[in-house]
């Protein structure tokens, strides 16, 4: 069975304030029409707007960060990665622009510059439980799990009330076999919001491992309950049926 696994997390895009503010207010006002597309998942459109306030104002280091997530949701990673380093050359006392840089070689599977720039990330804000969370992905996804284990902790020791922290710690947990220990996660996930498909489907898959194909069967039923459109779902639900079936088949 396989897990479901989150991607980035999708940060509020930053509008200018501090000592970023400008007197063209023109570029402002294509920032701000971005963070709406943005919004909207209108990528594309959002994209459209942060360069147009680039054109207008070129060293604002905030407009090269929200186009770099815009290029970052259309999946234009070298795109992304050219736009942050932008914004971190203009500006690189900005914690959110390194976590960021290093989530986008993460995904382009740069593991050791991704650990890198998050723990700049880390450095600048310490007390922030998504750097340690992004630093727990980097290492899941090199299959460092006890590693990654840790970096989850953390995050939950700074955010007790963030449910992706214990849906992930339970990935963390489950692909060390620690069975006992993911269900646990998964449900406290669930308990905070009960409305995500994937924490039913992640549980579901514990309790197939643990070959307890009802309630596995439950989970995965619920997790197609609140999203259909989920593939993997139904192939997880009809192995845990076939399952069902042979043991009632053999009598066990």
């Amino acid at each position: 069975m396989e897990i479901s696994v989150k991607h980035k997390k999708n940060i509020s895009d930053i509008s200018l304030n501090g000592p970023e503010c400008l007197n063209n207010n023109k570029a402002e006002d294509y920032n701000k029409s971005g963070i709406n597309y943005y919004d909207n998942k209108d990528y594309k459109n959002a994209e459209i707007e942060y360069i147009k306030a680039i054109q207008l104002e070129p060293n604002v280091a905030v407009y090269y960060f929200n186009l770099g997530n815009a290029y970052f949701d259309q999946d234009k990673d070298l795109e992304a990665e050219i736009a942050y380093q932008k914004a971190i050359q203009l500006n690189p006392a900005v914690a959110a622009y390194y976590n960021e840089l290093g989530y986008c070689y993460l995904v382009q599977e740069k593991y050791a510059d991704a650990i890198i720039k998050i723990a700049k990330a880390i450095e600048l804000e310490p007390n922030t439980a998504d750097y340690y969370d992004s630093l727990g992905d980097v290492y899941w996804y090199q299959g460092k799990y006890f590693e990654a284990e840790l970096q989850y902790k953390k995050a939950i020791q700074l955010e007790p009330n963030a449910e992706l922290f214990y849906n992930n710690l339970g990935n963390a947990y489950y692909c060390q076999g620690k069975y006992g220990e993911s269900e646990m996660q998964y449900k406290k996930a669930i308990e905070l919001e009960p409305n995500t498909a994937d924490y039913y489907n992640n549980l579901g898959d514990v309790y197939y491992c643990q070959e307890k194909y009802d309630k596995a069967e439950a989970m995965y039923k619920k997790a197609i309950e609140l999203n259909p459109e989920v593939a993997e779902y139904y192939k997880n639900l009809d192995a845990a049926c076939s399952e069902q079936d042979k043991h009632a088949e053999s009598g066990i």
